[in-house]
């Protein structure tokens, strides 16, 4: 039974459109069990530890990334995390990071987590605000309604 499960863990983690992560948190290392890094996000630099993985991140972001990595080793309470990347390139990716942490006699204390590309998502929600910054400042009256007519949004101008 321990096999069959590993065996469906393992085509799953290699068919996830995601990176599967296992950060052992006695040693910082971190194992890839389907698709690497590299794989999955090819502009980013292979890491084999959560210090090269640290450095991967954009410098607005690590404190915030080390301080939710840090609580959840101590309080082992879910990770849930968006930040940003910085790819080889110089180009930025946001990622969504999510784990739990997970303890067994053999191995102790493990966090089991998906690394997400959330990018589409992140510029979605720029370029909606954008958008409300350009009505909520405009001079014109800017409204929507809906199907029936009935006003629904208004800005200041209106």
């Amino acid at each position: 039974a321990l096999r069959a499960s590993e065996e469906r863990f393992r085509i799953a983690a290699e068919n996830a459109g995601d990176v599967i992560f296992e950060w052992d948190l006695s040693t910082g290392r971190l194992a890839f069990p389907g698709r690497t890094v590299q794989e999955v996000f090819p502009l980013i630099d292979p890491v084999s530890d959560i210090n090269q993985w640290l450095r991967r991140i954009h410098p607005d972001d690590v404190g915030q990334a080390r301080d939710a990595g840090r609580r959840h080793i101590v309080e082992h309470k879910p990770l849930r995390q968006e930040y940003r990347a910085i790819q080889r390139d110089g180009s930025i990716l946001d990622i969504g990071v999510k784990a739990a942490v997970t303890e067994n006699a053999i191995d102790g204390y493990k966090s089991i987590g998906v690394i997400s590309d959330i990018t589409p998502r992140k510029a979605a929600q720029r370029s909606n605000a954008v958008l409300a910054a350009i009505v909520e400042s405009a001079d014109a009256a800017i409204l929507s309604r809906d199907l029936s007519g009935k006003i629904l949004t208004w800005n200041a101008g209106a």
